[in-house]
């Protein structure tokens, strides 16, 4: 037998079932594995179980009622979701209460087996051999809270502590009041994105989904637009007035997070569109922030957090220590360990990294030499230390590697890693454990604070343009669009080294490769942005070639443009080129 190894968990009362959905995979050539059919008579049936639990990279999880209330089976499928390399997919196979349904995975795609059971396998046995997550728009796939962007999936393995009055009150400004943007603001790390997290989970009143946007320094109003036409399923080529105006039908909820990141340049255009998209059909936004944006403050409501008190903080850094497999030797003190961290959520999970290498003691002798008023100065204090604290025990090679990581927007995936850090480095494991880096499905991200206050190591910048435009070419290639959403931000930044590093050729072949990609998403003004930058940098270069294919490449782009009239589009592109060509000419 061929093809991909899978486990499959589930509840004895679903044998018959799972047997069906069993010799379905082999059918399709997968190696599947389930405990009534392959444990023999004399085997030990534990051992035979935990055996191939880690032998195999994936698990479908047959969910039920019996299934959804089986502890065995939730140690089974958190198991999955909480390693690398490996991936978890869930099948459907008879209706499960709301109040039932795993909480941990209602944001996850799920295959409906309960309809048409052969087209939901098709849909699942598809999935597995792309060897991706099941899609939003695969036949047969659901989820019981529809949420599309980077969603930080990995907040959820610690549940949220002691935010439940501030998550009603943030409800009910966003659903009784009508506010159309919420702010949330605190100091890094104090748990205003794991608010948003828990609003996005529990918010069914937003029948219309949840938009998550994890906003950066390469962010745009175009970023924007873009995300809300997947989201709604419209057209590509609606102009973006169009795409917020839809906001009119759609009972959506949009989670800004890491507003802070956003230029000051690009603040205005977002803005305005936050004051302005309509709300009657019930839509609303939600911002994280550590301060709020001058632009919106004549129409937005704050909500600053407080700190947590100490009973949910020691919780808190119970959860921590659990998730980690440190929990024994915290020795029953999170109550000490999370006051010495200023009850501060960032602080401590810092400090749970530290027990990959120190005692308790030694721990919490470190936490009490970070003192002072300024909790986001004490922040950045412990990042530091927790980056000499690698180097003392993995080298100094993995901050090394995270600094060249850095150069990396929007995260990045361990293929991209290996092009910039090596094949079988061991860096992505050590930064894991020391917290600096957070695995969500099969997409790394780094700690917020250090990507604000570490600078990025600039040489690893080639090798980051070459991997992200050697991507774009294959997802053009296959035309797997959607694929490539995800790194719009990595795109943008290794179109701005090519710009910035005088390399406007490079830029160019990028854009070439992006091209259909932006027209897909609809992000015109960047494709536009993009091409003309290029093209005037380009303008004095001696290759005929080159110079033919960038005429022609601003040809095609005026005519693709959806705004304004061909003749129109045509007449800038005959004057921009005749404009070019003289330059050239005339040096």
């Amino acid at each position: 037998m061929t093809g991909e190894f899978i486990f499959i968990s589930h509840a004895s009362g679903d044998d018959a079932i799972v047997t069906r959905l069993h010799d379905a995979l082999e059918g399709a050539g997968l190696d599947a594995w389930v405990d009534h059919l392959d444990i023999t008579g004399g085997d030990n049936w534990n051992q035979e179980i935990q055996m191939a639990l880690h032998a195999r990279p994936y698990c479908v999880f047959v969910l039920s009622p019996e299934s959804a209330a089986n502890a065995n089976c939730e140690a089974e499928w958190w198991h999955f979701l909480n390693q690398p390399g490996r991936r978890l997919y869930v099948a459907l196979v008879a209706p499960v209460e709301k109040k039932t349904f795993p909480w941990r995975l209602k944001t996850e795609q799920y295959v409906d087996l309960l309809g048409d059971f052969d087209r939901g396998m098709k849909t699942l046995i598809a999935a597995i051999q792309g060897r991706r997550d099941l899609r939003p728009d695969d036949p047969a796939a659901r989820a019981e809270t529809r949420i599309t962007g980077p969603f930080p999936y990995g907040d959820l393995d610690v549940p949220m502590r002691g935010r439940d009055a501030d998550l009603r009150e943030v409800k009910r400004l966003l659903l009784e009041e009508g506010r159309r943007l919420v702010v949330l603001t605190a100091t890094g790390g104090t748990g205003k994105t794991r608010l948003a997290v828990d609003l996005a989970v529990t918010a069914a009143e937003f029948t219309g989904g949840v938009l998550w946007l994890r906003l950066s320094d390469k962010t745009t109003e175009d970023d924007l637009a873009a995300a809300l036409r997947q989201h709604l399923n419209l057209p590509p080529t609606d102009p973006p007035d169009a795409v917020w105006a839809a906001l009119a039908g759609a009972r959506v909820l949009l989670v800004l997070d890491n507003a802070e990141s956003v230029p000051a340049a690009h603040r205005a255009a977002i803005a305005r569109r936050l004051e302005h998209y309509p709300t009657t059909g019930g839509a609303r936004a939600v911002m994280t922030s550590r301060e709020q944006w001058r632009e919106c403050r004549h129409f937005n409501r704050a909500y600053p957090l407080e700190r947590l008190t100490p009973e949910a903080a020691e919780q808190i850094a119970r959860d921590m220590a659990k998730a980690q497999g440190y929990e024994a030797l915290m020795q029953g003190r999170e109550r000490e360990f999370a006051e010495k961290a200023h009850c501060h959520p960032r602080l401590m999970k810092y400090a749970v990294g530290w027990l990959a290498e120190n005692s308790l003691n030694a721990v919490l002798r470190m936490l009490e030499t970070h003192t002072g008023e300024d909790m986001q100065a004490v922040l950045e204090d412990v990042l530091h230390s927790t980056l000499r604290l690698v180097e003392n025990s993995a080298g100094v090679g993995v901050v090394a590697d995270f600094k060249r990581l850095l150069v990396c927007r929007g995260g990045f995936t361990e293929a991209a890693a290996e092009a910039l850090v090596g094949v079988g480095s061991p860096s992505l494991g050590a930064l894991r454990r020391w917290n600096l880096l957070q695995l969500d499905r099969e997409r790394y991200t780094p700690d917020l604070l250090a990507e604000a206050v570490l600078e990025p190591d600039e040489s690893a910048n080639p090798a980051h343009y070459d991997y992200y435009y050697a991507l774009a070419r294959r997802h053009d290639k296959t035309q797997d669009y959607l694929g490539l959403a995800v790194e719009s931000d990595n795109l943008a930044a290794a179109f701005d080294w090519a710009m910035r590093g005088g390399r406007p050729e490079k830029a160019y072949w990028l854009y070439e490769a992006c091209s259909d990609f932006l027209v897909n998403r609809g992000q015109f003004d960047r494709m536009r942005a993009w091409l003309e930058k290029a093209a005037g940098a380009l303008a004095g270069v001696e290759d005929a070639a080159l110079q033919a294919g960038v005429q022609n490449s601003l040809g095609n782009l005026y005519v693709r443009l959806p705004t304004g009239s061909r003749r129109e589009n045509l007449k800038r592109r005959w004057c921009t080129g005749r404009r070019r060509r003289r330059r050239w000419l005339t040096r």
